[in-house]
This record gives structure tokens, C-alpha cells and sequence, in this order.
């Protein structure tokens, strides 16, 4: 085969691979199946970029992700005292960005961490604390990336107060105290540390608009060369 054909043909072949790669990047998203109460598990390397909004607790409290095979936590968002004392039980002991500290290890912007979950591996989010045990299970996800929730305390006597929040793009993730559930307090209101997730990125996977221009590469040198044959033969 003329060496320049098969040069050619190589560069093609290895855009239309490249795009075959690329394709289940486009469809990746963050779905009950590998981002839930069951588990997180992805079949390649993936970055998930955590935000936090608020918190509704009384004790110091850290949110965090567990490998679940090894038993080592990564902690993400550690309040840096119990509550704001201006909040007190009639706002749910309401905590702000500002009394948020984010592990430099995972840091990307104020108040946001990434973490990159490694292929294969099941993780569990979590939630613990001075007052708290570990509790991977108490997590209400919202894909919809709508999340109401109360946030009255709950010894509060006058009417509930609900809140909505609304991210675009992104699951809502809302932790519940598993010592609260235990003592029958705020059950079930998952507001205790509230924080919104999305895919940041799936590794060694090309982005589409990269792989379309290998792809041009690949088929305006096969065009180019035909067209010298062509004129070669006259």
C-alpha cells in the first residue's frame, strides 16, 4: 500500500476510535445506578465537583466520602464551629459558607471540592461529626436538582418553615444526623449538611470537540491525496 495512503488511513482510523471513546463521556451523568444510597461507583476514573450551601446542626460536623473496600475517609467540608449563634434553634442552627473550611487536598473554588473517584471502586457519601457516627446511608439525593427541606429546628413551636433550593445541573445531596433520626429529632428533614454534586469530568476520555477535529485532520488528508492521485493519472 502507497505509504502515503496508509498514513492517510491511519489518521482516520485513530479519529473515528477516538470518537467511539468519546462517546459514552457525552452520555455519562450522575444517575441513582452510580451516584445514590447504594453506592458510587463509575466504570472509569471520574471528577465530581461538590458545592456547599448550607447546614442545619448544632455540633461540629464534617461531610466527606468513604471508600468503602478500605474504610478510609476523605473529608471535604469541615464546619468550623457548631452554628452561628445569630441563627439559633428558630433557624435550625443555620450555618453559611463562611464557617466552611474545604480540604486544600480537593479544593477549586470557595466553598467547592473535587474529587476524583477512582474506576471500579464503591464509595459512600458521609456525614459525621462530634455528636454523630458515620452514617453513609442518610443522604437524600435529588436528580432533579431541586431540594426542599425545613428549616425550623425541632424543638421549634411555631410553624414550619421550608426552604427550596434549586441548582441547574447538578444532584442535591441532603445529609441527615444519624443521631438525630436515632432520637426521634428532626427526623427525616435532611438539612444537616446540604450540598450539590456534578460531573466535572471522566478521565482520558477526549473531549467531543477535540476528537471532530482529529476526525477533519484524518479526512481532508485522505480528500488532499485522492486529489493528487487523480491529477497524477491525466
Amino acid at each position: 500500500m502507497n505509504a502515503k495512503l496508509f498514513a492517510g488511513l491511519t489518521t482516520t482510523a485513530a479519529a473515528l476510535t477516538l470518537m467511539s471513546i468519546a462517546a459514552p463521556a457525552e452520555a455519562l451523568s450522575l444517575t441513582s445506578s452510580n451516584f445514590g444510597n447504594s453506592g458510587i461507583i463509575f466504570d472509569q476514573d471520574t471528577e465530581v465537583e461538590f458545592t456547599f450551601w448550607e447546614s442545619h446542626g448544632k455540633y461540629k460536623s464534617i461531610f466527606g466520602i468513604i471508600d468503602t473496600l478500605s474504610g478510609q475517609k476523605f473529608d471535604l467540608f469541615s464546619e468550623t464551629r457548631g452554628y452561628n449563634p445569630g441563627s439559633g434553634e428558630a433557624n435550625d442552627w443555620k450555618l453559611t459558607p463562611e464557617y466552611i473550611a474545604v480540604n486544600p487536598e480537593f479544593l477549586s473554588e470557595p466553598f467547592k471540592a473535587v474529587f476524583k473517584f477512582t474506576a471500579g471502586i464503591t464509595y459512600q457519601l458521609a456525614y459525621w461529626g462530634s455528636n454523630h457516627t458515620v452514617d453513609a446511608s442518610a443522604a437524600k439525593f435529588q436528580y432533579d436538582g431541586t431540594h426542599t427541606y425545613l428549616t425550623t429546628g425541632p424543638n421549634w413551636k411555631g410553624a414550619q418553615e421550608f426552604n427550596t433550593l434549586t441548582v441547574d445541573g447538578s444532584v442535591i445531596i441532603g445529609m441527615e444526623d444519624g443521631w438525630e433520626r436515632a432520637n426521634k429529632r428532626g427526623e427525616g428533614d435532611f438539612n444537616d449538611f446540604i450540598v450539590s454534586a456534578r460531573l466535572v469530568s471522566a478521565a482520558d476520555v477526549p473531549e467531543p470537540t477535540a476528537t471532530l477535529a482529529l476526525l477533519g485532520v484524518g479526512s481532508a488528508g485522505l480528500f488532499g491525496l485522492r486529489r493528487r492521485r487523480a491529477q497524477s493519472s491525466i
